[in-house]
């Protein structure tokens, strides 16, 4: 045998002892047992338990809360995640969604936002004139109004965003309170 053929050969057993021993792993812990059925793959999904996924929300069919006016789209996936890009062209607000709170009740908000872009985008909850909570990029503990409330997104001047939020809204006590956005 040439020397070309004996590696040939070696690299052929190589792969095929690789193979076997990931089949022989994935049979063994159980890796391989849904592959082949496809009605009981789990995707993961929005947690239900996440107020702002019952939220009333702005936009169209489509999606579109915002399109390109100021040099910014925001758009709302089907999982209600809130998707942003483009570069403001001046000081923004855009109302994403509207919810009921309930007046003594502690909730805890997070925006989703964990950049570092504090200050030039960010995410509150409005009552009427005044902020309920503005987060930035940790969760906000605060005390519920008995009104519907505006999740409301700021952007600054000039900022480049290209961002998906992933906004929660709970109740809770304190910031470790806070659930997550997939269950």
């Amino acid at each position: 045998m040439s020397r070309k053929t004996k590696r040939i050969a070696i690299i052929v057993a190589g792969v095929l002892a690789v193979v076997m021993l990931v089949a022989v792993l994935g049979k063994a812990t159980g890796s391989f047992e849904n592959l082949f059925h496809p009605d009981e793959w789990e995707l993961r999904k929005p947690n239900e338990d996440n107020m702002f996924q019952h939220a009333t929300f702005a936009g169209g069919e489509d999606g579109k809360i915002a399109s390109g006016e100021n040099g910014v789209t925001v758009t709302l996936s089907d999982d209600n995640e809130i998707k942003i890009s483009g570069t403001a062209e001046s000081d923004m607000t855009v109302d994403i969604a509207s919810l009921p709170l309930t007046s003594g009740v502690s909730y805890v908000f997070d925006s989703g936002l964990n950049d570092g872009s504090k200050g030039t985008m960010y995410l509150e909850i409005v009552n009427g004139d005044s902020t309920v909570a503005a987060c930035y990029s940790a969760p906000v503990v605060f005390e519920g109004v008995a009104a519907t409330c505006t999740v409301r997104l700021h952007i600054a001047k000039d900022c480049v965003t290209n961002v998906t939020l992933r906004p929660v809204i709970c109740q809770g006590a304190e910031a470790e309170d806070l659930i997550n956005f997939w269950s």
